[in-house]
């Protein structure tokens, strides 16, 4: 077995030049000025000590705002059990998530993977599950809507800038303006074809909307502030 050693070779620019020591140099993402180092409920600090209100205080699906005691017990509590256990083996918390999905689920959904790790995955679950329940291929997904990182799931990104990094995305999609609820709830569109149609895509698009009868209308544009658009948005 080798040893792996450094490349003496290598650029540090932190080495190089101490003032560089800035994490926009290596972070994917723009990152803000602020550094957060502790919260309580939906509050949080910064390394200077000022105080901001934490508007998401979570992730997604996890809003479960900043140490609160019964969250913290709990993953205490965990991790002093098991940390990690494989999808062959039985829990006794995994065992008790499936059973309570089961049990909220409508009666002819039985079964539960527990495998999604994320929302990139768990999207392609729901697009799987939509293709093999109506034999269709293609997504509806508005221009801005978001689906996923993954390679799959970043092919049906409805923004240019997510779609760019995967040269060999898949073609299983149609994307179309996001219906709004403030021009929905004026009865100006009532349908997803006719938002389409005003949006300036024309004949051809509207065509694909109405005859296709495509599985998935993703309507909800998570980089457009996650607005959820009324009901009569998706009638056809």
């Amino acid at each position: 077995m080798s040893e792996l050693t450094a490349d003496p070779a290598a650029h540090d620019p932190v080495a190089d030049d101490p003032a560089a020591d800035d994490p926009n140099l290596v972070s994917q993402y723009k990152l803000g000025d602020a550094v957060l180092v502790s919260g309580e409920g939906v509050r949080c600090w910064d390394s200077a000590g000022r105080e901001y209100l934490d508007c998401v205080s979570g992730t997604f699906n996890l809003l479960l705002g900043h140490s609160h005691p019964e969250v913290l017990a709990a993953i205490r509590a965990q991790s002093e059990e098991l940390v990690f256990a494989s999808s062959s083996f039985q829990t006794e918390a995994t065992n008790r998530v499936m059973r309570e999905l089961v049990r909220i689920s409508p009666a002819n959904l039985t079964r539960v993977n527990l495998r999604s790790s994320g929302g990139s995955t768990a999207n392609e679950g729901a697009i799987k599950i939509a293709q093999h329940h109506t034999g269709r291929r293609d997504v509806i997904v508005p221009f801005r809507g978001h689906v996923g990182q993954t390679l799959a799931a970043a092919s049906f990104n409805g923004s240019a800038r997510m779609r760019a990094p995967s040269p060999t995305a898949s073609r299983a999609r149609c994307r179309c303006p996001a219906p709004t609820a403030a021009a929905a709830s004026t009865g100006r569109h009532r349908t997803a074809a006719e938002c389409c149609a005003c949006s300036g895509s024309r004949t051809s698009r509207v065509r694909q909307f109405r005859q296709r009868r495509l599985p998935d209308h993703r309507t909800i544009s998570g980089m457009g502030g996650n607005v959820v658009p009324p009901r009569a948005t998706s009638r056809s």
